[in-house]
């Protein structure tokens, strides 16, 4: 049985580059995210950070986060920085607070789709 179907509580965190273009939401069933930021720290040469860590939830919720940002996914579970995310990480709302925002708040205007389309096609070059 995965632990999804079981429901066993971990730690929700949100790791930061320092330079804040990128988020990762991750689950663990550690209570602390020393070992988490460690291993992700590993082999990447931008210096990371713990920005957020929600206790006593489930990875359903995680996946419940990870939906509503799909329009910024950057790569696995790895977000670009957006107004919604800014709400949860720097307004330091909760997790209730952020899984009822209206659905609308979480689409991506056509302009900026475009626009990361654009610097993804760029960084491809480069």
């Amino acid at each position: 049985m995965s632990q999804k179907e079981t429901g066993r509580s971990g730690t929700i965190y949100v790791v930061g580059e320092t330079d804040g273009r990128y988020y990762k939401i991750g689950f663990t069933q550690d209570k602390t995210t020393g070992n988490r930021l460690k291993a992700l720290q590993f082999g990447n040469p931008r210096k990371l950070r713990v920005v957020r860590v929600f206790r006593d939830q489930t990875e359903a919720i995680e996946g419940e986060i990870h939906l509503r940002l799909v329009n910024y996914r950057a790569e696995g579970e790895w977000f670009e920085q957006n107004s919604v995310l800014d709400r949860l990480i720097r307004e330091q709302i909760s997790l209730d607070e952020f899984l009822s925002l209206d659905p609308h708040e979480f689409e991506e205007s056509k302009e900026a789709s475009f626009a990361k389309m654009l610097v993804k096609q760029l960084y491809t070059i480069i």
